[in-house]
């Protein structure tokens, strides 16, 4: 009977090693095409998206390698674990506590985002001084209970406030992909927010953990989203008269996107139509202010989307 217990335990600490490292594969999947999307775009949502991902992921990253520790190897040295627990706890958590609302702030351009940032910042900072005395200074435990209770509120805190700000992006989103993504979002976090609300405030008496559920699901809804966007664009047929009369290019301006879509490099357009190269570039510089894009991606996928609806 005891040998049964004892196999079935050893069976569900290795499936609950399996788990977070399947839900670590596909963040770091989903890591390296945010960072070739990154590459190849420059757009600031990914750039904000890979400072909240990352600290994400160097959450669920310590909590798998405490895991393996603990189940593989029969004598870890304290000391390990002690740095381990710490990245964990202080440097990653924080982090996250820290990168969540400013990704969120940029996603959806919420007023006066520098400001706020800043606060959060100061705020995340204070909380992370006064953990650090409640663990290591503070010799009561009822003390450390309350800088326990005070920082796990505060975390969950700003995950309802993520949420809220998401709520409220979904409502005024036009694009029918970018509001596809983030009702997948909502509706993820919304079902996994009692299990979030388990991890901050019992993960003390339970070994089960929802957050790596929460971060494979942003895993394959971000890598969805930005391969779709940003690095299977295929080439858009040519537009007619009408796409460019709408947006007021001149002739010029009209043979150098039409030469865009068609791949063409600032270079070769400008020996394609026996201009300098600053030209080009003033040209293309002035197409993109009219068609509010950013990028030669962008413009590609303005197009695309222009087809897409008209089939």
């Amino acid at each position: 009977m005891i040998d049964c217990r004892k196999t079935w335990k050893n069976f569900v600490q290795h499936l609950y090693f399996f788990y977070f490292f399947i839900t670590f594969s596909m963040g770091i999947i989903s890591l390296g095409i945010a960072f070739a999307a990154y590459a190849k775009t420059r757009k600031g949502l990914i750039k904000y998206f890979l400072f909240f991902y990352s600290a994400f992921t160097l959450v669920v990253g310590t909590n798998l390698l405490l895991t393996y520790l603990r189940l593989n190897v029969e004598q870890v040295d304290p000391n390990l674990l002690q740095i381990i627990d710490y990245l964990e706890a202080f440097v990653a958590k924080y982090l996250l506590m820290f990168t969540t609302p400013v990704f969120i702030h940029f996603l959806i351009d919420t007023p006066h985002r520098g400001k706020k940032n800043a606060v959060f910042g100061v705020i995340t900072l204070l909380a992370f001084s006064i953990h650090h005395y409640f663990e290591f200074v503070a010799e009561s435990e009822r003390v450390e209970f309350i800088g326990d209770l005070i920082d796990r509120t505060l975390f969950f805190s700003i995950i309802i406030y993520a949420l809220l700000l998401g709520v409220q992006k979904y409502r005024t989103i036009q694009e029918k992909d970018g509001k596809s993504t983030a009702k997948k979002v909502l509706i993820l976090i919304a079902v996994l927010l009692p299990g979030l609300l388990h991890d901050v405030y019992l993960n003390d008496y339970s070994h089960l953990r929802f957050f790596p559920l929460l971060y494979g699901g942003f895993s394959v809804i971000f890598i969805l989203h930005f391969t779709q966007q940003y690095l299977h664009i295929s080439a858009a047929g040519p537009p007619d008269e009408s796409d460019f009369d709408k947006y007021g290019l001149s002739a010029r301006e009209k043979e150098i996107t039409l030469l865009i879509l068609r791949g063409y490099s600032n270079q070769k357009i400008g020996k394609q139509l026996f201009i300098s190269l600053n030209t080009v570039k003033s040209h293309v510089r002035h197409i993109f202010e009219k068609l509010d894009v950013t990028s030669r991606y962008e413009l590609i996928s303005l197009f695309k989307h222009r087809d897409t609806s008209q089939e």
